[in-house]
């Protein structure tokens, strides 16, 4: 199932805090190279209608909209990716630049019903550049599109 449809079929228009029906879908597969750079244990990323809810019912609906609509690209093609701060849920951020702000997509690492090692979306929201100063850089975009290294704050590799 795409996303958009689980987006009309389950989230859109229902009222704060009702219950909806849990589905779960693959959103997407990483690239080899990110899982072994980033200690993944999964290569394919989920997202579950009760993740969905969370934001839809959170954010303004603009912010959603957006975030929603980039959130495949985002975790596919990163442009950085990021270790989670002790204390947050989610082992490693996806960040990619959306308009003049960061897309976030903490995921973790989790079973699925087979207990096959998966990877889980548990947020996504917009952030201004400088929401990115205290978190470790684990990976970024090499050809061209993110800042050389030198670029980069010097305490921790976050974009400017």
């Amino acid at each position: 199932m795409d996303l958009a449809i689980l987006d009309k079929k389950y989230i859109r228009l229902t009222d704060k805090r009702v219950a909806i029906i849990i589905k779960q879908i693959l959103l997407c597969t990483l690239d080899p190279e990110i899982v072994k750079k980033c200690a993944l244990t999964a290569h394919n990323v989920h997202i579950s209608t009760r993740v969905m809810k969370h934001v839809y019912d959170k954010r303004p609906a603009q912010e959603y909209d957006t975030a929603l609509y980039h959130l495949r690209s985002a975790i596919k093609y990163p442009d950085y990716i990021f270790k989670n701060k002790q204390g947050k849920r989610g082992d490693v951020c996806f960040v990619a630049r959306v308009k003049d702000r960061l897309l976030w997509c903490p995921v973790e690492e989790s079973k699925d019903k087979n207990n096959h090692p998966i990877l889980e979306v548990v947020t996504f929201f917009l952030a201004q550049y400088k929401y990115a100063n205290n978190y470790t850089l684990l990976w970024g975009r090499g050809d061209g599109t993110a800042p050389h290294r030198n670029a980069l704050d010097k305490s921790n590799g976050a974009p400017q």
